[in-house]
């Protein structure tokens, strides 16, 4: 039988996001820390088990997964099948939230808790053959680490072959997401028990028609999204939007040559980062608001030179 895709966020949240048998996920997240020989986690809860099948084509929508540990580390697990070329500053924006929620008005920042985000992404983020990466707080220079509050994990799918340097378990869990068919299961099913009730999981899920739509659909929505960025990429290029042909209309515009009050003048720069730089963190969208109208034409100029959205946005 052919298996739906795993690596489908609907799909790897039904298998892994259940508040009723965790051991799934608390498998797959202690893989990941053994590989790089931090301490395993001894259990945990799922804190956002439901799913709302109305929002499966929304491709706006994250079915990420968010648990705590027995020691109340907030850890919040995503997989991206698409690169939407911002993923770096997503996952640190996502994280950034986790950690901030967990005090109150207040609160002691003793309080704080070490937090761990884990991303699989079924694309190459790195120029690195290695296929797992962890991201902490380290002085420049001497390498000290500041905290270890700061976690973050970074796991490239298509460079599993060429990593020789991942722990047995986190290996088999990698198979398991490429899985095409039920033979593509034999040979990882019974390496532990949480692997085979993953693979008993995804079996169920796939000979279920209402379980193989919802999956096509999710899918469908997440790849007509990144063509859409992709195609909008594309014609920001061939009408020149990026690489300066239509910069003096645009600037034009902007410094009021041309028709528009300041809401349409931030609406062509916001819609321009976006062009370039996908989806907007809600810092990004306050930043640009608050940017003198009279500045709005030297901020669209520098978007078109910056690589990425931070570097444009901390000139």
């Amino acid at each position: 039988m052919e298996l739906v895709d795993p690596k489908i966020d609907l799909v790897f949240k039904h298998i892994f996001g259940s508040s009723e048998e965790p051991q799934q996920l608390l498998a797959l997240v202690n893989a990941v820390l053994e590989t790089h020989d931090e301490p395993l986690i001894k259990s945990l809860q799922v804190t956002n088990p439901s799913i709302d099948p109305a929002t499966l084509k929304d491709r706006q929508v994250i079915f990420d997964i968010k648990a705590r540990s027995v020691d109340s580390e907030p850890i919040n697990v995503e997989i991206q099948v698409v690169n939407q070329y911002n993923w770096k500053s997503r996952s640190l924006y996502y994280w950034s939230k986790m950690f901030t929620q967990q005090l109150s008005k207040g609160d002691n920042y003793k309080k704080l808790k070490k937090t761990i985000s884990i991303s699989f992404l079924d694309y190459s983020l790195f120029e690195r053959d290695r296929c797992h990466s962890l991201y902490e707080i380290f002085e420049r220079h001497d390498q000290q680490r500041l905290s270890d509050l700061l976690q973050m994990y970074f796991i490239e799918i298509p460079k599993l072959n060429d990593d020789t340097q991942i722990s047995p378990n986190l290996r088999n869990w990698l198979k398991f997401l490429t899985v095409k068919n039920e033979a593509d299961l034999t040979p990882i099913k019974y390496s532990n028990k949480a692997i085979e009730e993953a693979c008993d999981m995804l079996s169920k899920i796939s000979s279920s028609e209402q379980q193989r739509q919802f999956a096509e659909d999710r899918r469908k929505a997440l790849l007509d999204y990144n063509t859409n960025m992709e195609g909008a990429w594309e014609e920001g290029h061939s009408k020149g939007i990026f690489e300066g042909r239509l910069e003096g209309k645009l600037e034009g515009k902007l410094e009021g040559k041309l028709e528009g009050e300041q809401i349409a003048k931030l609406e062509m720069v916001l819609e321009s980062a976006q062009f370039k730089f996908g989806k907007l963190p809600d810092w990004a969208i306050t930043q640009i608001k608050s940017t003198p109208t009279q500045e709005l034409g030297q901020l669209l100029s520098q978007a078109m030179q910056a690589k990425t959205l931070e570097e444009w946005l901390q000139k």
